[in-house]
């Protein structure tokens, strides 16, 4: 499995050479590509990195804006996160809810969402992403991890 930190910036101004793009994550394995979330300033460059998917941890401008004007792939996000997205221009095909606990697979890897303490206005969510053998937990803002030990 391959994880790229492709963007790492919040919503704020600050910005250097090395973290200027908001927040989206590239997961890699044999033929899947899933990038986590997409953040205001991504479309243009997920559309080049060709994923099968995008997986959102919450709907804040720095993890989701990008998305208002559509996705170049199917978006899956929990019911909290689709409750804020609801305006964008996402085809109903596309919009997958995740719900707590609950395993999905994306070709070849297999996804378990663990809701987080971020935020009360966008709840958000991490994800235990297993690949093979291999198993990592990627979330992007958080104060506490519910169900710590299975999460982790």
């Amino acid at each position: 499995m391959k994880v790229l930190f492709v963007g790492t910036r919040g919503y704020i101004d600050a910005k250097t050479k090395w973290h200027k793009r908001h927040t989206m994550t590239q997961i890699s394995y044999k033929k899947t590509t899933v990038l986590i979330d997409c953040g205001l300033d991504w479309l243009r460059y997920a559309k080049r990195l060709q994923a099968d998917a995008i997986v959102i941890t919450h709907a804040h401008p720095d993890h989701a804006w990008d998305l208002q004007k559509g996705s170049p792939a199917p978006v899956y996000a929990t019911k909290d996160s689709w409750k804020i997205m609801k305006d964008y221009d996402i085809p109903k095909k596309d919009r997958h809810v995740l719900r707590a606990y609950k395993k999905f697979k994306i070709g070849s890897l297999i996804f378990q969402t663990f809701p987080v303490e971020h935020s009360l206005i966008a709840p958000a969510v991490g994800y235990r992403i297993t690949a093979n053998k291999v198993t990592i937990f990627v979330v992007h803002d958080l104060v506490y991890i519910y169900k710590r030990k299975q999460a982790l």
